[in-house]
């Protein structure tokens, strides 16, 4: 984007890969581009009623705080509720403060934002931002006591500065996270902006923050489609399961009345019908009914080898299922 004079403005729609990337409103005086917005974040003033004392601020102190923070190597830390400090759930980031300058009489300070917090901001379940300021700054090397400081800005709902503006995405881009490079987006036209908003059945001449909106609420929707498809998956996994069950159940009774299995067997066959109930079918079609066990007589040897070790058990399913007591000795053997 070509660089404007102070009081103009440029809107600026881009797209890429059919995922709207900005629909920015967009200070050029204010901003060295779209991609990370620019925030005011502390005001100038004198304040009595905080419950640490009184304070004020003034242009001179956000100097000092621009000097001191373009003096450290890492961004500074917009955190949830001062979590920083100790007095919110915890020290996770809500974004990071890029860049930090004095505009006009106020502290600005460019700010990008994590995923959660985006959704947080687009849903308005934070709107205010709150700075934590360090008055009297002690250099981290020298130890020497300077001017002040930008500790950390929260996100927060209850801010003490309540003259600072509302906290709003201002672009698309913000709000989806700026993940392409802008010089492969092609420029959305006004027609093609319209059309857009037509397809998500919004009047043609919306705003961003109504879009913006829109699609989040579009988002929030695919989260609960997505959760529910994976509980339709897992009933449907039950189904399947049960219905394996069911089968295999009716197949092993078939099979039963048929005198086709016997407690011997009974497990091998299960688990056969379970994995496979058309190879199941096929055992059975070609399985002659088995005489059951406790009524078969063994002759006390068969062939010149005698019992080859068999048990009495074992020695009455050879006879029951055709087998010499040399041939199913062996396989014993091979199986173990």
């Amino acid at each position: 984007m070509t660089k404007k004079n102070k009081t103009e403005t440029v809107r600026e729609v881009r797209i890429a890969d059919g995922i709207i990337l900005s629909d920015a409103v967009v200070d050029a005086s204010k901003s060295d581009g779209p991609e990370v917005p620019w925030y005011t974040v502390a005001i100038p003033g004198k304040w009595e009623g905080h419950w640490m004392g009184a304070f004020s601020l003034n242009a001179a102190m956000f100097d000092q705080m621009v000097e001191y923070f373009h003096s450290l190597k890492n961004d500074t830390v917009v955190d949830y509720e001062h979590g920083t400090l100790g007095m919110g759930p915890d020290g996770r980031a809500a974004g990071w403060i890029t860049n930090l300058k004095r505009d006009g009489e106020n502290l600005a300070a460019q700010i990008l934002w994590t995923t959660p917090a985006r959704d947080a901001i687009a849903k308005k379940e934070y709107r205010y931002m709150s700075p934590t300021v360090v008055f009297n700054t002690r250099d981290r090397k020298t130890g020497e006591i300077g001017g002040a400081s930008l500790h950390s800005v929260a996100l927060t709902n209850t801010p003490f500065l309540d003259e600072l503006p509302e906290v709003r995405l201002n672009s698309l881009r913000e709000f989806l996270g700026n993940k392409q490079n802008p010089e492969d987006q092609e420029m959305l036209t006004k027609e093609q902006f319209a059309a857009l908003a037509t397809t998500l059945t919004l009047p043609a001449e919306i705003e961003a923050d109504a879009l913006i909106a829109k699609i989040s609420g579009m988002q929030t929707e695919q989260v609960a489609l997505t959760a529910k498809m994976t509980e339709l998956e897992k009933t449907i996994q039950a189904l399947s399961t049960e219905k394996k069950e069911i089968v295999r159940d009716a197949l092993i009774a078939e099979a039963k009345r048929e005198g086709k299995i016997v407690p011997e067997n009974e497990a091998w066959a299960k688990d056969l019908a379970e994995k496979d109930a058309t190879l199941f079918k096929a055992w059975s079609a070609t399985t002659k009914p088995i005489v059951p066990v406790t009524t078969v007589p063994v002759p006390n040897t068969q062939g010149a080898g005698g019992d080859f070790g068999l048990t009495e058990h074992q020695k009455k399913i050879c006879v029951a299922m055709g087998h010499s007591f040399e041939s199913y000795a062996k396989e014993l053997n091979r199986s173990k």
